[in-house]
């Protein structure tokens, strides 16, 4: 509404500059805009300064120049208060983060099972290790509840139009970040976590258990673990394949000493025999 009012001042502003006059084209949808907004603007200073400028045109005769500084000061008022409600929105975003604005939602999202996955949690999915078609899926189903989410905290706001969509694509990517990943675990460590791998999260500022990549079959692992240390040769410790109990999938590791002696075979194949 602010805008639709901000547009109309500075029609009639230049209007009275070039012409001396307001012009008479649109004044009764002018005065119904001014009249909408004197009855349900947020500002009491905003809505003075239009009931003003309405008042003192409806009156039929008028001083141009009067008038101009009316619909000025009147521009400059809402320009102030719309500037103030900003602020305090931004403050308001500042310091409740997107972990406690979308806690309960987050929830949700993260105990919704996919049918498509054979009933998986959404929050075990992480989308960087998917095939293409799971993660536009995923992606897509994130964007969709996140953007519920935001509307149904906003929907009585005025509409901020490129401001909310920014909000709303923060909310999905905040999500999508947290996706296949265990925060604050119990009792999960690397001996029996072998479905995770403890790494440290920058926008949380701790550590987290993030999924592990999944490889289908043994000689697909084995393979990957072998590029693995053509990539890391500074890496001396080795790494192995193994199935995992928790996904049934395939992942590599690197081999502690106890699975050193168990597996030589394993070691020896994949180049790291001592």
């Amino acid at each position: 509404m602010e805008q639709t009012v901000k547009s109309t001042l500075k029609r009639w502003e230049s209007s009275l500059i070039n012409f001396g006059k307001v012009d008479q084209w649109n004044i009764s949808n002018d005065f119904a805009t001014f009249e909408t907004f004197i009855s349900s603007g947020k500002s009491n200073a905003a809505r003075n300064a239009i009931r003003d400028c309405r008042d003192y045109t409806i009156s039929g005769i008028y001083d141009a120049s009067l008038l101009l500084n009316k619909v000025q000061s009147a521009y400059r008022i809402i320009n102030h208060a719309e500037a103030g409600r900003m602020k305090k929105e931004a403050k308001k975003n500042s310091s409740n983060g997107q972990a406690k604005r979308f806690a309960s939602t987050t929830k949700k999202l993260y105990n919704e099972k996919l049918r498509f996955m054979d009933g998986e949690s959404l929050r075990d999915v992480d989308i960087t290790m998917e095939d293409g078609a799971t993660s536009r899926k995923v992606r897509r189903i994130v964007e969709k509840r996140m953007c519920q989410a935001y509307y149904r905290q906003h929907k009585n706001d005025e509409d901020h139009g490129g401001r909310d969509r920014h909000y709303m694509k923060r909310a999905t990517s905040f999500q999508l970040h947290n996706l296949g990943q265990v925060e604050c675990a119990t009792g999960l460590c690397r001996a029996n976590g072998t479905h995770w791998k403890k790494m440290y999260d920058p926008i949380s500022g701790g550590m987290v258990f993030k999924k592990k990549m999944e490889y289908s079959s043994y000689e697909e692992a084995t393979e990957a673990a072998m590029e693995f240390m053509r990539r890391h040769p500074e890496d001396k410790k080795p790494v192995s394949a193994y199935q995992c109990a928790h996904c049934g999938k395939w992942h590599i590791g690197h081999t502690t000493p106890a699975e050193k002696k168990s597996f030589p075979e394993m070691v020896t194949f994949l180049g790291w025999a001592s």
